[in-house]
């Protein structure tokens, strides 16, 4: 392998195999400093291979990793004491207090930030004397991202931080990370939040089986789609065949869903029939597709 790239992440061509399988296969990405770079794609499909990587708990079996412009080692402290990591579940000492965890890992590093500010960002504050083990899951999840930051990272390494989180703390710490990024940070996340992606990210790849399908930013994504989402529902009474559309009508629940690149024309076929029959389309509406539309139909 070749002498180290620079940036804060850089991936060239990497892949790995457990055995017959192949987690990932030619990965190419860079994170740039203070944007957030989402990770999507279903279970199996290289992400968290891929951050373990990064970290230095796998090996590099083929191409070129550099992480803050060194290669990933887990015995190279220097190194890690400049990214923090929450990963997707944790085993944190359960017979700690909250503030002296905090203390322990702020003794860690040579730059930590005030504790009992982070507790307070998190949403924590008044919790400092509970023990771990006295936390709710939500809490401990919270308090986990906390101790990521403590050490003032160049880099954020999140493997879904907000999993066990209600939507009240989702946007709380959704809130702080936009402001983590604000001020230089480089976050790179995974989740399986759309909306999560679609608040947070500058760029997202989705992966699947452990290649890249698309990478972009969320509305560059969604804008290489040219059709539109119409969607609307019919009163329960109603029993008239639906009409021929050149794009499917295909039933979501309670209502119908067409896909269209051509929306106005596929708009004035389904008023026209509707006011043929005598009745309303109701909750009609339409849309461009969002980007949890556009990765469910990368998947398949």
């Amino acid at each position: 392998m070749t002498g180290p790239v620079g940036g804060i992440v850089e991936v060239s061509d990497l892949s790995h195999t457990f055995g017959e399988t192949m987690a990932l296969c030619g990965v190419s990405l860079s994170c740039i400093q203070g944007e957030v770079f989402t990770l999507l794609g279903p279970n199996g499909a290289g992400k968290t291979t891929l951050l373990s990587i990064l970290q230095g708990y796998l090996p590099v079996q083929s191409g070129q990793v550099t992480v803050l412009g060194e290669r990933p080692s887990r015995n190279n402290y220097a190194m890690r004491s400049r990214w923090g990591t929450v990963l997707q579940s944790c085993a944190l000492p359960r017979l700690l207090t909250v503030t002296e965890l905090m203390s322990m890992y702020a003794g860690y590093f040579a730059c930590s930030r005030d504790p009992a500010k982070l507790l307070d960002q998190v949403g924590l504050a008044g919790s400092e004397s509970k023990r771990v083990r006295q936390l709710s899951g939500g809490q401990q999840r919270r308090l986990e991202i906390a101790l990521s930051l403590i050490g003032n990272p160049s880099l954020l390494l999140l493997d879904e931080p907000t999993s066990g989180l209600d939507p009240e703390g989702k946007r709380d710490i959704w809130q702080l990370l936009a402001e983590e990024r604000a001020a230089g940070t480089t976050i790179l996340l995974t989740t399986h939040d759309m909306e999560e992606a679609e608040v947070l990210s500058g760029r997202v790849c989705v992966l699947v089986a452990g290649t890249i399908v698309a990478m972009d930013s969320p509305d560059g994504i969604r804008g290489n789609r040219l059709s539109r989402i119409i969607r609307f529902s019919l009163p329960e009474a109603n029993r008239v065949a639906l009409p021929h559309l050149a794009a499917d009508i295909r039933k979501e629940g309670n209502r119908y869903r067409v896909e269209s690149r051509n929306p106005t024309a596929a708009l004035h076929i389904l008023t026209g029939w509707a006011q043929q029959h005598g009745f309303e389309l109701l909750e009609l509406s339409v849309e461009q597709p969002s980007l949890e539309d556009v990765y469910l139909e990368l998947l398949k």
